[in-house]
């Protein structure tokens, strides 16, 4: 007598496969269990899938907050602070175009730690280390406040390394200098010249985005 073959079984957690979706989209992945070793094979996908989703997260946050850098938001202009104000010109030249900061200029030690505390230590906290790795954080705030000191001049990276105490090399000066550029703090504008090469070996004029920047570095605030 031909005895009739079992028929196989599946079940979810039992004997058999189970079936489940890539989260990179790539599709069913068939996990199977091999004797007791069900609770392993559960555990390294469950660290998988979470190591990819939070992966996946980071990536998506980097993507807007990318996009969110595009939008332009600059600072007021001198008619912008004069209507809003009433400010002359000599007070934006001195004062800047920070909105934020009008209604303290009458308390010039609350209107430079605005400043500092409010705009500069954020701005560079969070806008620069926060989203680029930067290997030296003092170096950069160094170079922002030598950026203030010597706005409007022009200044070789071989004068900012003798300035500037542990300051690498020329290389990671001019990419900090960018960094505080990107950030519309202070600006390394390069010689003008048609080729690339002599543009770029040029020795950069340094100039602040805001001449509140260079007004909080004066020892005293008038």
């Amino acid at each position: 007598m031909r005895s009739r073959p079992l028929a196989r079984s599946r079940k979810k957690v039992g004997g058999g496969s189970c079936s489940g979706r890539n989260p990179e989209g790539d599709g069913l992945v068939k996990y199977r269990q091999v004797s007791l070793g069900l609770g392993h094979a559960l555990e390294a996908a469950l660290v998988s899938c979470s190591a990819r989703i939070i992966a996946t997260a980071a990536a998506a946050r980097a993507k807007r907050i990318s996009c969110r850098s595009l939008r332009s938001a600059p600072h007021w202009s001198f008619p912008e602070m004069k209507e809003a104000f009433g400010w002359n010109c000599d007070e934006f030249i001195y004062y800047g175009g920070y909105p934020g900061s009008a209604p303290l200029i009458e308390d010039s030690q609350r209107w430079r730690q605005y400043i500092v505390d409010s705009l500069v230590e954020t701005t560079v906290s969070r806008d620069i280390l926060l989203l680029t790795r930067v290997d030296k954080p003092s170096l950069l705030r160094r170079l922002f406040r030598l950026g203030c000191e010597y706005s409007g001049q022009v200044l070789s990276y071989q004068k900012m390394l003798g300035q500037l105490q542990e300051a690498g090399n020329t290389v990671t000066l001019a990419h900090y200098l960018e960094l505080l550029g990107g950030a519309g703090m202070i600006a390394g504008i390069s010689k003008y010249s048609k080729g690339q090469v002599r543009q770029r070996g040029s020795s950069p004029k340094l100039q602040v985005l805001n001449t509140a920047l260079m007004t909080t570095q004066f020892r005293t605030v008038v």
